[in-house]
C-alpha cells in the first residue's frame, strides 16, 4: 500500500473490523488511472494481464 500513493486503502487497517482480504480505491478515476497503468507494466501486472484476457481489454481502455 505504500506505493499506491493514497489511491487504495487496505481493509487490514481498517478500525471497527479489520479485513485484510479487503482493499478500497479511495480516490477519483484519474490517481486510479495512473496506478493500473504503472501497475500493468509491472513484471507481476503483464503476467496476470497475459492470463486474463478481458481485464487486459479494461486496462487498456484505461
Amino acid at each position: 500500500m505504500l506505493t499506491c500513493g493514497g489511491v487504495v486503502r487496505a481493509g487490514a487497517f481498517y478500525a471497527n473490523r479489520p479485513d485484510e482480504m479487503h482493499l478500497e480505491l479511495v480516490k477519483a478515476n484519474e490517481p486510479v488511472d495512473r496506478l493500473v497503468r504503472r501497475w500493468a507494466k509491472s513484471k507481476r501486472g503483464r503476467r496476470l494481464l497475459a492470463a486474463n484476457t478481458a481485464q487486459r481489454a479494461l486496462v487498456a481502455r484505461r
